[in-house]
């Protein structure tokens, strides 16, 4: 399809508009431009609206929303535009193409929104053409995308983008930054020059000052400098993406106008123009492909778009840097012929490529073979050209993407330290840190059901008769009976009991009435008369007792009584209650970089009450309780600083060690009466990653066949697999690129 013949508008004809929609994670904003003499005029943006990832349903709704708010700004008699350039995240794209799952998608909102897709464009690369148009030089930058769970780490060299790494968000942005350039291809000197953007999501001016502090030298990034970190207009994915657009359709070169809140017309005076003087930026350099139909192009676009390049305009100055350029990147931007996307998305045709210009050429060698005696000589120069060319596609187009899995090695270090107070410093060889104590009061009430029982009644009644033989004597309240069967009375007052001697008819007996009581509660003690008891330790044949009459009033019932166990029970679990509260209350104590350990031998009991006490009768039983609970609190820094004293010397050679992904458990090792020290042991455990040099695996591998190369790959330390990919389709290609910066090679944990 001849894009030039569908863009082309003469001076007369209306200004075509064009939509801009830029997807991100969580939402999507859109614009309306057109072009204007040599630059894109963004007429209007229509804001950003949120979606929810999984459900395409929301970002039809989002979408329409957005489109809605920006074509409110136009005037009445101008319809909306039809044509639209989709700007995407990375994730949305594979290999310059977008993910089948994600192309779905995008079939849905066109076809439900009656848009007309054009191409589209990924916001690092887009954003990256922007700088240049603005800066009038190809800029080197860290491109940081923020959202809620993940970040997006882009380097763009020069202007090429090497690629981008998602990395799910913890507790530091410069170590999940870190960890995003070890992902990417390696550089000698990053660029020293962080863009932070997607002000939807996140808080960037904080993300922008926590950034200023971090110690990149601790985190394994080498800068040649501390690297300035800025803030990308909230507006800088729809002006990329415009423009992007525009410099396809007219051959942009600048940009104007930010839409959003005002209106935009044809005759309002012309906004600052953003790239004034810059020198054009082809769109070669855009990924775009002329006088050529996306649906009959590669997959790999940035291969063919090259090829046809060189053909169409003879390998000139400004197609051979595309060319290059193109070599060293993953496809940037899909090219953006009218209904060439439609047909991607409408269809899924297998992609071919279109060779046409060789039937030209040979058709230039077929005239000159007839031109006399040179037709000889210049049939003999063209086989040199054909073969020269073949060359040079076999040597530079090729490129190879190659993909190590490692298994990463788990380090794991136990020590004992001292936290000592008003210490001002670590001392690694003491193992020392400082530390301070940190007091709670806390009151609490707990109630629980009681378990024991407890016997309640009468207790029986009734008088005996004391028989003695010898002397007489006096027996005192409170003495013992015992009945045959093991039953115990007692006397209510003193006894005397007169002398007696030996015979039937002589025997001492009682003056007063000797009145007793059972010893505990029961019907059992309701004797029957004539029964003979033992009285204390005196001998049955010496001294004994009867009663003439029967024992009454006994009885007894169990009921509901509080136990020693329920009271011991209750007392634990209000304590529990109690460090429970004193934890949360000293949570909230102190700072995000502190580590609060629990001395759970440090409770002091203040003031405690009982509703019962052990033995009475209840049904349930309370206890209020005041205490105060210590803990101890330490700096995650020091303790950090601790391990890694320790832990470097256990860090094989071959490996990294990245210190502020060290993850810690601390408990007490004992309890001492000297608050100014307390004994803790700490577990600390590392993930290592093998240092491997990047670009020394290149070297080796550059011209190996597959087999040859993975071979090597597998001497990778923790090496698990390989997969190896290539980004230019050549059937003469049984073999990795020859030059090596036509190979990438990341280094990723496997999960």
């Amino acid at each position: 399809m001849d894009l030039p013949k569908i863009f082309q508008k003469s001076k007369d004809e209306v200004v075509e508009y064009f939509w801009s929609i830029v997807i991100c994670k969580s939402w999507v904003d859109s614009g309306i431009w057109c072009v204007t003499g040599e630059n894109a005029k963004v007429v209007s943006r229509g804001g950003a609206f949120s979606w929810q990832q999984g459900n395409p349903e929301s970002l039809v709704e989002a979408t329409d929303s957005s489109l809605s708010a920006a074509a409110s700004y136009l005037e009445e008699d101008q319809g909306e535009p039809l044509k639209v350039v989709f700007g995407l995240p990375p994730s949305w794209t594979e290999d310059g193409s977008i993910k089948e799952s994600c192309l779905s998608i995008l079939r849905k909102l066109s076809r439900e929104l009656e848009l007309t897709p054009a191409g589209f464009v990924v916001l690092p690369d887009a954003i990256t053409h922007l700088l240049k148009a603005r800066e009038g030089a190809p800029p080197s930058v860290i491109f940081v995308g923020l959202f809620e769970d993940t970040i997006d780490v882009t380097i763009s060299q020069s202007g090429t983008v090497l690629g981008t790494a998602e990395v799910a968000r913890s507790m530091s942005l410069g170590a999940d930054i870190a960890e995003g350039l070890a992902r990417l291809p390696s550089a000698y000197q990053y660029p020293t020059r962080i863009l932070l953007y997607n002000h939807r999501s996140v808080d960037l001016e904080g993300a922008r000052q926590e950034l200023l502090n971090v110690d990149w030298a601790n985190s394994g990034v080498t800068f040649l400098h501390t690297p300035k970190v800025e803030v990308l207009s909230e507006d800088v994915g729809v002006l990329a993406v415009s423009l992007a657009g525009a410099s396809e359709v007219g051959q942009a070169k600048g940009i104007m106008g930010g839409g959003g809140d005002t209106k935009d017309t044809e005759t309002e005076k012309a906004e600052e123009v953003v790239g004034e003087g810059v020198p054009q930026i082809v769109s070669e350099e855009l990924g775009f492909v002329k006088d050529a139909d996306i649906a009959e192009q590669d997959v790999d676009a940035d291969s063919t778009s090259s090829l046809q390049a060189d053909s169409t305009s003879s390998l000139q100055a400004d197609s051979t840097s595309s060319l290059q350029a193109d070599s060293t990147s993953t496809s940037a931007v899909s090219s953006v012929p009218n209904g060439s996307l439609q047909e991607v998305i409408e269809s899924k045709e297998e992609n071919k490529v279109d060779f046409g210009f060789l039937p030209n050429i040979l058709g230039v060698f077929g005239k000159v073979f007839h031109l006399g005696k040179l037709r000889f000589v210049v049939l003999g120069v063209g086989v040199i050209l054909l073969f020269v060319l073949g060359v040079f596609v076999y040597w530079y187009l090729p490129k190879a993407r190659v993909i190590v899995f490692v298994a990463p090695k788990k380090l794991e270090k136990t020590l004992e330290f001292k936290v000592k107070v008003g210490l001002s410093s670590v001392d690694v060889e003491q193992k020392e840190v400082p530390g301070k104590v940190l007091g709670v009061q806390v009151s609490a009430e707990k109630q629980k059901s009681v378990t024991g029982t407890k016997r309640v009644g009468e207790k029986a009644k009734g008088e005996v008769t004391v028989y003695r033989v010898g002397q007489s004597v006096t027996l005192p309240s409170g003495t013992v009976l015992s009945s045959p069967n093991g039953l115990k009375f007692t006397l209510n007052e003193d006894v005397k009991v007169a002398s007696g001697s030996a015979g039937p008819d002589s025997l001492g007996k009682n003056i007063t009435p000797a009145r007793v009581t059972a010893l505990n509660v029961g019907a059992e003690y309701n004797l029957s008369s004539g029964v003979s008891f033992k009285i204390g330790n005196f001998s049955t044949d010496t001294t004994t007792a009867k009663n003439t009459s029967e024992f009454t009033g006994g009885t007894s019932r169990d009921v509901s009584a509080v136990s020693s166990q329920d009271k011991a029970d209750l007392e634990k679990e209000v304590k529990e209650e109690i460090k429970n509260q004193a934890m949360e209350r000293a949570k909230s104590q102190v700072g995000s970089e502190e580590i609060l350990i629990g001395d759970r031998g440090s409770i002091t009991i203040g003031k405690q009450e009982f509703s019962s006490q052990v033995g009475e009768e209840a049904d349930t039983l309370s206890v209020t309780t005041t205490a105060t609970v210590r803990f101890t609190v330490v700096s995650k820094e020091h303790i950090q600083k601790l391990l890694v004293s320790q832990m470097e010397k256990e860090v094989p050679q071959e490996f990294g060690f990245v210190p502020d992904r060290i993850t810690t458990e601390i408990t007490a090792v004992a309890s001492k009466d000297d608050k100014e020290e307390k004994r803790f042991k700490v577990q600390g455990t590392a993930n290592l990653l093998p240092a491997v040099s990047s670009d020394n695996l290149i070297k080796e591998i550059a011209g190996k066949s597959l087999d040859a190369a993975k071979e090597r790959l597998s001497k990778t330390p923790g090496y698990t697999r390989a997969q190896i990919t290539f980004t230019s389709k050549l059937p003469i290609t049984g073999s990795l690129p020859r030059p090596t910066k036509n190979i990438t090679v990341d280094i990723v944990a496997e999960q």
